[in-house]
């Protein structure tokens, strides 16, 4: 772990001695996402140095900012429940207040977890053919602001002495006497530790030379606005979105006359290849007919866009030290998971940097092993 100290920034073009003193900051965080950031923002509470680089102008370009913000607690792992329903106690108040309302949620098909059951309520519903469906209820759940929410985060951890380099293209990492040397288009850094925290483009950064091979794999996922909506309709009453699980879908509010629609859908694409999904239109038009004819008849389709999920084998995270290299860090494979976990989760990925003895479930060590 590293010691709570301070390192002069300093360009690792600078002569001198190939000591630690010539490094840049003391971590390196590939990926101003959400991840990226809130770990930038923790490091700094931790006094530890550290510069975020990212190819794009603006953090959360990618699905940091184009997410559903559908704030959830229940998952099947205590963990990831533990980390969600932290993020939405423990939260900047300044940020909470600003970009956090706290609706509810619905999520059919699902029984009550075998932990944390105190944040939820089971339920029943009734479909069509008037069979009753297993749901749970959970009042503390809540829709967030996703974009907007980053960038005040990024502005906290900026003001808090984090370095951040966007728009700036990483164009090759090698590791030479114990430290990172990162060359860019905007010039050479150099770190003692670096952290993978770049979404979909995480398995492109470091060859297998310097890491162990982790399986990792992006997917599209479409979102869509639908217009023409009652002011207060949803399919349950009283909560800030709807998610089914037994027929793959979800509605969140958006504003009062439209609602942010998906149908969960998850294609294999490498982020830089993928062509958008000409059929998705279709598709959202169809569950809407049938889950909700009446009000499906005044309906019309705005804007729709995707964004990247990208999974493990197990479909769980990966935070913690590279099994085969101390020097690396990952944060991946928050597919699904992202906004709701990664305050608390990196948060956690602070302690472990710093050197703090905590619990992990998410150790790059079982998909290695």
């Amino acid at each position: 772990g590293l010691k709570e100290k301070n390192i002069d920034a300093m360009s690792c073009n600078d002569v001198g001695s190939k000591t630690m003193k010539n490094l840049t900051s003391e971590v390196g965080i590939i990926g101003a996402g959400t991840l990226g950031v809130s770990l930038a923002y923790h490091l700094r509470n931790f006094n530890i140095s550290c510069t975020v680089f990212d190819k794009e102008l603006n953090v959360a370009s990618h699905a940091s900012g184009k997410n559903a913000g559908m704030m959830r607690q229940l998952y099947r792992h205590e963990q990831l429940t533990e980390w969600a329903s932290k993020f939405i106690v423990e939260m900047p108040k300044s940020l909470k207040e600003k970009f956090f309302v706290q609706a509810g949620s619905v999520i059919l098909g699902r029984e009550l977890p075998n932990h944390h059951q105190n944040l939820f309520e089971q339920i029943t519903i009734k479909n069509n053919t008037t069979n009753k469906i297993p749901a749970i209820k959970c009042k503390t759940d809540g829709l967030l602001d996703s974009g907007p929410y980053v960038n005040a985060l990024h502005s906290l951890a900026k003001r808090n002495g984090a370095e951040f380099k966007l728009a700036t293209k990483v164009l090759r990492i090698n590791e030479s006497n114990g430290a990172w040397n990162l060359e860019t288009d905007k010039g050479n850094f150099k770190f003692e530790l670096l952290v993978n925290a770049a979404g979909a483009w995480c398995s492109d950064l470091i060859d297998n030379k310097s890491s162990s091979e982790l399986n990792l794999q992006a997917f599209a996922r479409h979102l869509a606005i639908v217009k023409g909506f009652d002011k207060d309709f949803m399919p349950i009453e009283n909560c800030g979105y709807y998610w089914d699980e037994l027929d793959s879908w979800y509605m969140r509010k958006w504003s009062d006359n439209s609602r942010l629609v998906s149908v969960c859908d998850q294609e294999p694409c490498h982020p830089e290849k993928y062509p958008q999904n000409k059929n998705i239109k279709e598709q959202i038009s169809e569950i809407l007919v049938r889950k909700i004819p009446e009000t499906a008849k005044k309906l019309s389709l705005g804007n729709f866009w995707h964004c990247y999920r990208t999974y493990t084998e197990d479909k769980l995270p990966i935070v913690g030290f590279d099994t085969s290299n101390n020097k690396l860090f990952w944060l991946a494979g928050f597919g699904g998971y992202g906004m709701s976990t990664s305050y608390s989760a990196c948060l956690d990925a602070a302690k472990i940097i710093k050197g703090q003895n905590i619990t992990n479930a998410f150790s790059p060590n079982r998909l290695t092993n």
